[in-house]
């Protein structure tokens, strides 16, 4: 049994201690599994990485299948070019979608990424761990590799990409007899979030969430 210093008095207890016996502070080990909140920032964090990883795994099969399906339409011959066309909108209202929800993603892992440069959240021994592990990372060379972080890659970067070349592919393909479908497409790509939005805040006020 060791002694500790009780994190709201300051004073001195031991460390099998589930409360303070001076202040009544609860002790929070580790070691306990309680859901405290420290541990409910990690679990967030780690959890919303590794829905950014899942993520991009399902959207790099969905695009794969995708490009594949796009360039064997085009041996149906004349009849290619709809089918072509639809595939075409398809991909590019996935990348969107996709672009959209990794910004979201990322701006959530910003979020407790800054909760846990605090040492009032995370505790002292959490804090000055994390202080030497980025400290010896940046004494790393980053000049060619600094940009690539995973959840900037991952969750903005890559979909950004495909939906540029999405939309490249359709520039290059169609005819101008297809631009109005396409242009109603992205329309619509672009309003869908609003309406879901509208959607979801009228089911807030519905059920009182």
């Amino acid at each position: 049994m060791a002694l500790i210093e009780c994190k709201d008095c300051k004073k001195q207890i031991s460390s099998e201690a589930k409360s303070c016996l001076h202040c009544g502070c609860p002790m929070n080990s580790p070691d306990t599994g309680d859901l405290t909140g420290v541990k409910y920032l990690y679990d967030s964090f780690f959890g919303e990485s590794d829905k950014i990883s899942h993520r991009t795994d399902w959207f790099l099969i969905f695009h794969a299948g995708l490009f594949m399906a796009f360039l064997s339409a085009a041996s149906v011959g004349e009849n290619s070019m709809p089918i072509q066309l639809i595939l075409n909108i398809l991909g590019v209202v996935i990348s969107y979608y996709w672009l959209m929800s990794g910004i979201r993603a990322w701006a959530i892992l910003w979020q407790f990424g800054n909760y846990m440069k605090h040492e009032a959240i995370v505790g002292r021994d959490l804090y000055n761990m994390q202080v030497r592990i980025f400290t010896e990372r940046k004494k790393i060379n980053k000049r060619f590799y600094g940009w690539s972080k995973p959840s900037i890659v991952f969750s903005m970067i890559m979909p950004f990409l495909f939906l540029v070349s999405w939309i490249i592919v359709a520039v290059l393909f169609y005819n101008c007899q297809y631009c109005l479908w396409y242009i109603l497409s992205i329309i619509f790509m672009l309003i869908s979030p609003i309406i879901v939005s509208l959607i979801d805040k009228s089911t807030e006020k519905k059920f009182g969430v």
